[in-house]
């Protein structure tokens, strides 16, 4: 038997001691709630309680309350020794919360003992309970718990006593990283007593309660729909299974990932005529889990680099620190959405190629057979000790240091090299890194195999032919295209040491378009206005196709769809357009699909090349008849964006009539401006992406003045001191009563502000976090009498400096760890001039 149940607490944070409990709610799927005070509440929480006559809770178990209460179970302690034949789960909706949990037990050791070390989180709180027998261990996604409850059999009457286990499910996956309110906004319903107290508020919801405690009950029992909240997510994912002609599902699951996997999965299923057992058997080893452990398998180095699936360009593509001027803040409109819709996808698996050639060998032998989007490679080169010196900023490098456990590989100690930690972060991943003259393991697609072609000055691609090496590569060749599964195909491959049998697979692979399923979404998400429930749902799902593709989680029955070879193209094609958008725009950064830049100093070239165009960099635009590249007004006249007029001019200098309203000017100058740009790009670069008008811009505003702290923390100011807009990631927020929401530090100003006086800053700031699982166990595991528990309240110094080396590009990866041990240095000595110092210093890395 199975009692659903959606549970709440309320508490007071307590800095680096214990949380102190308040209260807590509990909520079955009929609409019975109950409101409790928890026992262990401060003496004047429980002196008011007794006062105004609200319960209690007096068993060990809170839900044990529930049961007699709403149920009227008889409840209890099970006796030792005695076998109970019959359980009671009780299924207990959250939202990410490990107090949920810990509160509803009065003793805090009970917590600790029977639930908290079988907890597990990524993503998600959820349970990870191994239980061994005489066959053999297996995980429960249950706990037993040391309760009973008595109640009669359904079948023939009789009392018997039935042992309670504790299920989590928590919900906090379901629409992606978001906050409840949204989570029940975005599937229509109102959290009404929400906004009922302020941030700070909050913090005292003991005096909250003692203040007004009917407002403050109102306040928590309006903090539990989540029963419905899951329901109502699982019918809009059926309203896309519809749309998109899946089957419906009674439980979609607890992750956006998992869901839009079963949902694409479901659709390959359909297209190919199969079920998920034979794609699973087909498809499984395309993804970058099976092309890492194909790695591991044949010791392979290389191809755990050709395994990963790079994310997008985020480069200072500028050496400088403001830019006055009249900016527009563009971005790829749709990225990965209009990326997914001009993507083939192809269901098997992909030629793995590991022996190490140079390009020119490579493309002789595999370039008739390279069909656009269906393959990705690995490429190097080293041209810092070449006679014909060049510098590129197109491809960008990974960087080695996370490979330092490789030899465990070899051995097969593979958590050693392949572990993946609580918080989800993959331990032998890589980041990337802008390197200029020594490329290491960057990725080829398509889209950059052409820009190298077209941009490269004839003597630089012969270079390259001649001795950048591609180390590894995936191909899904044209001839072993088919048009059905093949015998072959059905059979499967698995992870074999018979490895010769594993290369030797069958190859054989069915081309699918993306374009329809997309196409669909994004028309469906165009009738529903911006911000409202089903656009937001919709947009999260679109993402989500790419990032279930592009992940290595989703090479499972059911839900097999990663690939690294169509992730790797889709990331790289949106590189490759912010590159192009950069060295057309002269843009000052790029952040993965958009920057900033002059709309009155574009560049138009006489003549490219790869060097010419990474010493955009530096401004370095060359003089007299070596001059390559001139600046120019992107609309073929000045924009003033000073002016209030400045609208209804540009229409007027475009022979088009304003409309009264200028918002709709701006907007109708707006989309100009994006098309503009983009036909501003198709002129300089011959590549697919803009023949084949693969993409479009949107402006997301107009500014005046850029102040760059890093390559992703910026301040942009708007027109006639209007307001501005800030980015600094890390800096935690502030509570904005006025406004009801958190804005960004105040100290982030002054960090912009020593940038533009060039006065070098520290910034402290003291703040709370929660203490999570995985910190948690390490502090437990050094320290057996460590008294916090996850999510209790811990202090963490940040400090920021004005001045950062962090988005330095540099000539090779040799370079980079020296500015990072430079850098290192200069921040234990807490000194912000020492700081600015390295920065100076990276500089001049990249001009050598």
């Amino acid at each position: 038997m199975k009692i659903f149940l959606t549970t709440d607490s309320e508490f007071v944070p307590k800095l680096d001691i214990p949380t102190e409990p308040l209260s807590i709610t509990i909520e079955d799927e009929q609409g019975n709630a109950r409101f409790y005070i928890h026992p262990n509440a401060s003496k004047d929480v429980l002196k008011h309680t007794k006062k105004i006559g609200d319960k209690i809770f007096k068993h060990d178990f809170a839900i044990l309350d529930f049961l007699e209460d709403v149920y009227g179970f008889k409840v209890g302690k099970k006796l030792e020794g005695v076998n109970y034949k019959n359980y009671v789960t009780l299924v207990i909706l959250i939202f990410f919360s490990f107090k949920d949990i810990e509160f509803l037990f009065k003793n805090t050791k009970d917590y600790e003992k029977l639930v908290l070390p079988k907890l597990s989180r990524t993503r998600r709180i959820s349970v990870q309970n191994i239980i061994n027998n005489s066959k053999g261990g297996f995980c429960s996604d249950s706990i037993g718990l040391p309760y009973i409850a008595t109640l009669p059999d359904k079948n023939n009457g009789r009392m018997r006593n039935y042992k309670i286990s504790f299920k989590i499910v928590d919900i906090c996956a379901m629409q992606g990283n978001d906050n409840l309110k949204n989570y029940a906004n975005n599937v229509g319903i109102e959290m009404l007593t929400k906004d009922e107290y302020t941030s700070d508020e909050k913090k005292r919801m003991d005096l909250r309660y003692i203040e007004n405690s009917n407002k403050y009950k109102a306040y928590c029992m309006g903090d539990t729909p989540l029963i419905k909240v899951k329901r109502e997510t699982d019918n809009f994912y059926n309203h896309i299974a519809e749309l998109i002609g899946v089957e419906k599902q009674i439980s979609w699951g607890m992750s956006t990932g998992k869901i839009v996997a079963r949902l694409l999965n479901d659709w390959f299923c359909n297209i190919l005529k199969i079920d998920s057992k034979t794609l699973y058997k087909i498809h499984n080893l395309a993804g970058s889990e099976g092309i890492t452990n194909i790695s591991k398998l044949i010791k392979e180095k290389a191809l755990i680099y050709g395994a990963m699936v790079d994310g997008g360009r985020t480069v200072r593509e500028r050496d400088l620190d403001i830019l006055v001027g009249n900016l527009i803040d563009i971005d790829i409109s749709g990225c990965y959405g209009n990326g997914l819709k001009n993507q083939l996808y192809a269901i098997g698996i992909p030629s793995i190629i590991t022996e190490p050639m140079i390009v020119e060998d490579w493309l002789n032998k595999y370039e008739k057979e390279l069909i656009p989007g269906l393959w990705c490679a690995r490429i190097s080169w080293d041209n810092s000790k070449s006679k014909f010196k060049f510098k590129q900023d197109l491809l960008i490098s990974k960087t080695e240091e996370k490979f330092s456990f490789w030899n465990y590989v070899i051995q097969g100690f593979d958590n050693q090299g392949f572990e993946i930690d609580d918080d989800g972060k993959k331990v032998y991943d890589a980041s990337m890194c802008t390197t200029t003259s020594v490329i290491h393991y960057a990725t080829l697609t398509h889209d950059s195999l052409q820009i190298l072609k077209t941009v490269a000055s004839n003597q630089e691609w012969g270079w390259i032919k001649k001795n950048a090496v591609i180390n590894c590569s995936l191909i899904y060749k044209k001839s072993d295209e088919v048009s059905t599964p093949t015998d072959e195909m059905l059979e499967g491959a698995t992870l074999s040491k018979d490895t010769d049998t594993l290369i030797k697979a069958s190859k054989n692979w069915i081309r699918i378009e993306l374009k329809g399923l997309i196409t669909t979404l994004l028309l469906e998400r165009k009738k529903h206005p911006k911000k409202t429930p089903m656009n937001t749902f919709l947009k999260l799902i679109i993402n989500t196709i790419y990032g279930t593709i592009a992940s290595e989680f989703f090479s499972i029955e059911n839900a097999c769809v990663s690939s690294v070879v169509i992730g790797n193209n889709i990331t790289a094609r949106a590189r490759c357009l912010a590159w192009c958008m950069a060295k057309g725009f002269h843009s000052v950064m790029s952040i993965t699909d958009g920057g900033v830049f002059d709309v009155n100093n574009v560049l138009f070239y006489k003549k490219k090349s790869l060097n010419l165009l990474e010493g955009l960099h530096r401004d370095k635009l060359s003089e007299g008849k070596n001059r390559f590249c001139y600046k120019k007004p992107l609309m073929g006249f000045e924009i003033n964006f000073n002016n209030p007029n400045c609208y209804k001019l540009m229409l007027e200098n475009l022979g088009i009539i304003p409309d009264i309203d200028d918002k709709k000017n701006k907007y109708t100058c707006l989309n100009i401006i994006d098309k503009k740009a983009w036909e501003h790009l198709s002129s300089i670069f011959d590549i697919d992406i803009f023949n084949y008008n693969q993409f479009e811009f949107e402006t997301k505003d107009i500014y005046t003045k850029l102040i760059l702290h890093s390559k992703v923390d910026y301040y942009l100011e708007k027109p006639n001191n209007s307001g501005y807009t800030i980015a600094f990631r890390g800096m935690p927020k502030v509570w904005d009563d006025s406004i009801k929401s958190k804005v960004i530090n105040p100290l982030a100003l002054d960090l912009f502000k020593a940038i533009e006086n060039n006065t070098p800053l520290k910034v402290e700031i003291d703040t709370s976090e929660l203490l999570s699982l995985s910190d948690y166990q390490i502090k437990k595991k050094s320290d057996g009498n460590y008294p916090l528990l996850p999510h209790d309240s811990v202090n963490v110094k940040k400090v920021f400096y004005s001045h950062s080396p962090k988005s330095s590009r540099v000539a090779s990866l040799s370079e980079l760890k020296k500015l990072e041990k430079h850098y290192e240095t200069a921040k234990k000595s807490e000194n912000a001039i020492e700081v600015a110092a390295v920065k100076k210093w990276g500089k001049k890395l990249s001009k050598d």
